[in-house]
C-alpha cells in the first residue's frame, strides 16, 4: 500500500508531515487531504479568521508533491469530482 504525506503550505512557509500514512491509492489520498482541509478550514472559522491561500500538498515518501489541494477549493466545493 503506498505512503503518502499531507503537507501544509502557507506561502512559502510549509509544516511537513513527518509520518504520512498509508492510503490505497492517490484517490484515497486526496479523499484524506480534502476531509483535513475541511477540519482545518473549521477550526479558522471557529476562531474567526477568514480562509485563506493554504494547501494540502500530497507527497511521495521522498517529498515529491503529487497533487495540491487548496483550502479555497474544498469551502468551494471546487474538485469533489475530478475527472482522470
Amino acid at each position: 500500500m503506498p505512503h503518502f504525506h499531507f503537507n501544509i503550505r502557507d506561502g512559502e512557509r510549509v509544516i511537513t508531515d513527518e509520518e504520512g500514512m498509508h492510503c490505497e491509492d492517490i484517490d484515497a489520498a486526496r479523499f484524506e487531504a480534502r476531509a483535513s482541509a475541511r477540519d482545518l478550514l473549521a477550526q479558522q472559522i471557529r476562531a474567526g479568521q477568514c480562509p485563506d491561500g493554504r494547501t494540502i500538498e500530497i507527497t511521495e515518501p521522498d517529498g515529491k508533491v503529487i497533487e495540491r489541494v487548496a483550502l479555497h477549493d474544498v469551502l468551494y466545493g471546487y474538485g469533489e469530482n475530478p475527472v482522470h
